[in-house]
């Protein structure tokens, strides 16, 4: 009887895969949500199967903080990490998504696109300390902040989150901690970029300065290094430092000739005309 009831569970997956893969994403959740329901009723060994595993890594926005598959991904990681064909780190990412969700969206957002105006983050932090330990308190309730007040646009409270997040991990060159998709060096290279089209303020925009010599420091693909000294000297340039802007876009023009987005740039800059977009 056993068998039979998870042979039938796997046909509602591959439904609930089908109906996601259509684009019916409320259908199939509301599928994999009955399918989460009924696997929870079974034991460990008919439960937490390769073809279970790898479902529920693709409605991971189903799963929550008490269902026995977020325990597996928590306190087996590398054995979940077998059953399915996902880069190295994955548990973890995913068990910091569901934290995310269940332990800190519900106390920012009062609905899905308005924010409290003065989250309680001392609050949410003890609580995912407790739970789960400094190191997922500090990965995801930073983490968060950053993209919490990058969509508020409050560059001031953005900058020192972004710092917090920076001091919280040893960055090195190759390294992914930030959260981005292309590495470290790119995601501080990608924040001050976002900083020096978005904000005035000098104050963050020194900030911004140490985060794109930081980017510099740690970069391992010398074919990105142009871009990230054009960033470096865009910045400058806002700042009102002329003569350093132009000497570090002439010194991406030198490391890449046909780009002419920094041909643009520096004529731009002699030109004493705005680089960044004007709101």
């Amino acid at each position: 009887m056993g068998q039979d009831r998870l042979q039938s569970i796997e046909r509602m997956e591959k439904s609930a895969l089908h109906t996601k893969d259509s684009g019916n994403l409320i259908l199939a959740d509301s599928i994999a949500i009955i399918c989460k329901f009924r696997l929870n009723t079974m034991n460990d060994t008919m439960l937490l199967t390769q073809t279970n595993i790898q479902f529920f890594a693709n409605f991971p926005e189903i799963i929550n903080l008490n269902d026995r598959i977020f325990d597996f991904f928590y306190s087996n990681p590398q054995a979940a990490e077998k059953l399915i064909p996902a880069r190295p780190g994955y548990s973890r990412d995913l068990v910091k998504f569901i934290i995310r969700k269940d332990m800190i969206e519900p106390f920012i957002y009062k609905t899905k696109n308005v924010g409290y105006s003065n989250p309680q983050w001392r609050f949410i932090y003890k609580r995912i300390r407790v739970a789960y330990g400094r190191t997922y308190a500090d990965e995801t309730v930073k983490y968060f902040k950053v993209g919490f007040y990058r969509k508020l646009a409050d560059w001031r409270k953005f900058g020192a989150a972004f710092n917090e997040e920076i001091e919280n991990f040893r960055l090195t060159s190759g390294s992914n901690l930030l959260g981005g998709s292309f590495g470290d060096s790119w995601t501080l290279n990608t924040t001050a970029w976002d900083v020096f089209q978005n904000c005035n303020d000098k104050k963050l925009l020194k900030k911004a300065v140490k985060w794109i010599n930081l980017a510099i420091y740690l970069c391992a693909d010398k074919n990105v290094l142009p871009q990230y000294l054009d960033t470096k000297a865009n910045i400058f340039y806002k700042m009102g430092k002329l003569i350093e802007a132009i000497q570090f876009e002439n010194s991406a023009i030198a490391l890449d000739h046909g780009n002419k987005e920094f041909q643009s740039t520096i004529t731009k800059m002699h030109s004493n005309v705005p680089t960044w977009l004007l709101k």
